[in-house]
């Protein structure tokens, strides 16, 4: 945000629902996912902030068990 007189910060994804694995030869492989159906998270924040939520970009595969699923957001407070 340079306009507003701050340098940006490097952006640090989270995955909160893939789940992989860096192999030892540094290759990612996608497993089967940990998480499972109802499954939710539930986030504090504490000072304000700018979130961004994105599908994956593979639409079928080990991550989402080979079939793509509606996602929830809600935003209280």
């Amino acid at each position: 945000m340079p306009a507003a007189g701050r340098e940006r910060g490097a952006i640090t994804p989270v995955n909160l629902f893939m789940h992989t694995e860096i192999r030892p030869d540094r290759t990612i492989s996608v497993e089967d996912p940990l998480s499972g159906p109802g499954d939710r998270v539930v986030l504090r924040a504490r000072m304000d902030l700018r979130i961004a939520v994105a599908a994956c970009c593979v639409t079928e595969s080990r991550c989402n068990s080979g079939r793509s699923t509606s996602l929830t957001v809600i935003v209280s407070g």
